[in-house]
């Protein structure tokens, strides 16, 4: 610790030995790279990955008919903006008009 404290208070550095800088150097560790499983396994499920997406965005998407109905199957939660008919169980929709509501049994 004298050595030390003496080495700082002098106004020019002392070359150190090279077999003691030798003997307070730390080798640099080696970083641990991934098993090869587990980059294997990563590649795979990112090259499946983007093989789905680039099937699912070249299917054909089916457009909904012309018509259909709305039902619920319980009650009337459908929620309409119709002072008449302000909850209701189907509703039958025309291209982007709603033509009809009411209840299945009606």
């Amino acid at each position: 610790m004298a050595d030390l404290r003496f080495r700082s208070q002098s106004s020019s550095p002392k070359p150190i030995a090279k077999n003691a800088a030798d003997s307070y150097s730390v080798a640099p560790k080696t970083v641990p790279r991934a098993h090869l499983s587990t980059r294997l396994f990563y590649t795979t499920a990112v090259i499946l990955s983007i093989l789905c997406l680039a099937y699912v965005g070249k299917r054909e998407r089916t457009p909904l008919p012309d018509a259909y109905a709305l039902c619920t199957r319980s009650g009337a939660h459908i929620y309409t903006v119709d002072p008449d008919f302000p909850r209701v169980q189907c509703m039958v929709v025309q291209g982007s008009h709603i033509v009809d509501v009411g209840a299945i049994g009606m």
